[in-house]
């Protein structure tokens, strides 16, 4: 099966490309949803200023983190993507576009009232979307939209790591 460059990435350099794009940015994540569930549950006082401080330093993490991501998959990556059609592209700008709402998720953290937990819920569930919208269209065949073999056959993403 051909890869997508999103995949190509996440398969060199094992298993460090996966921990460093997927694993810590998506546990970052669904830590934060477990954590503001329980707010928006409703917590004893004590419980939710410790939910409360717990998610605003997540989220500063998470977005950090994923800047960080960022800046290192542009400055290492972008230039020498291989482009394969509309599911690599799909993948790629899912993945750019998800450090907006991780520095939503971040911002909103900074005051947690009752009105700004639903607006940061909302920046978390837009980041997770966004992400598995790059996991799921990285991990499909660039020639189901259409790319022909020929064109991708050498297409991986090869980074040299000193």
């Amino acid at each position: 099966m051909r890869m997508t460059a999103y995949m190509a990435l996440l398969a060199e350099n094992q298993p460090w490309n996966l921990i460093a794009f997927m694993v810590v940015p998506m546990v970052l994540a669904e830590t934060l949803v477990a954590a503001e569930f329980f707010l928006l549950l409703g917590a004893s006082p004590e419980k939710e200023r410790c939910l409360k401080s717990f998610t605003r330093t997540a989220g500063i993490v998470l977005a950090a983190y994923y800047l960080g991501l960022l800046v290192y998959f542009v400055l290492n990556v972008l230039g020498s993507i291989v482009w394969q059609g509309w599911i690599d592209v799909t993948a790629i700008i899912a993945f750019v576009l998800a450090v907006l709402p991780a520095f939503a998720v971040a911002l909103y953290g900074l005051d947690l009232s009752r009105q700004k937990l639903k607006r940061h819920f909302v920046a978390l569930i837009a980041y997770l979307i966004l992400a598995h919208v790059a996991m799921v269209f990285g991990m499909l065949d660039p020639g189901l939209g259409g790319v022909q073999a020929q064109e991708t056959e050498h297409t991986m993403v090869h980074h040299h790591h000193h």
